[in-house]
């Protein structure tokens, strides 16, 4: 007995499903339009949608339309009355801000605003060249002071970059806690070209 109800339950449903589709479908309605030549979906949504950026919504629509690039004289598609109606309401509000815009109101009496006194900005000074620029170019110098020295690091590498964390022991005059400063170490004499 449960099993007849059960299928009973699951036939009506899928009955309903079918036909509440199809129903939606007749309700929403479509405009035919006959393309011509030199016509694509985005003119088309222009003229009749107002919006030449509404033309997925007619290339949606019409599922034989397979490359919407591709579109021939005398194909006939159909144009959502759903998009079209959100197009028609539009102009009758853009009606109502026109009679609202005619409307003249009295000149009230102007009062004049006190002086400002002028402000100068100093244009900001820009850089020729960028410190990174400069960093990467080299270091020359015939006697580098020593400052510090490298003792280790946390993963225990021998090579290490840019932000990377280095235990160091800082020589008489060296940086002070929280600077940051540069890792140089002699490559030799260079030799002028």
């Amino acid at each position: 007995m449960m099993k007849k109800i059960a299928r009973y339950v699951i036939v009506l449903t899928a009955i309903l499903v079918l036909f509440s589709g199809k129903g939606f479908s007749e309700e929403q309605g479509y405009i035919e339009y006959v393309i011509k030549k030199g016509d694509t979906l985005w003119d088309i949504s222009g003229v009749n949608l107002t919006d030449p950026f509404l033309w997925p919504k007619i290339w949606k629509e019409n599922p034989f339309i397979t490359n919407p690039d591709l579109i021939y004289p005398g194909q006939k598609i159909k144009i959502p009355k759903e998009v079209l109606q959100r197009q028609i309401e539009l102009p009758l509000e853009e009606e109502a801000t026109k009679e609202r815009e005619s409307v003249v109101a009295k000149k009230s009496p102007v009062e004049a605003a006190p002086e400002k006194k002028a402000i100068s900005i100093q244009p900001k000074e820009v850089p020729v060249i960028d410190a990174y620029a400069i960093a990467s170019a080299g270091f020359i110098k015939k006697e580098i002071p020593e400052v510090a020295k490298i003792l280790s690091n946390p993963e225990g590498r021998t090579l290490l970059a840019e932000y990377d964390t280095a235990y160091i022991k800082v020589l008489k005059g060296g940086p002070s806690v929280g600077r940051m400063f540069y890792s140089i170490r002699p490559l030799g004499e260079i030799e002028h070209p």
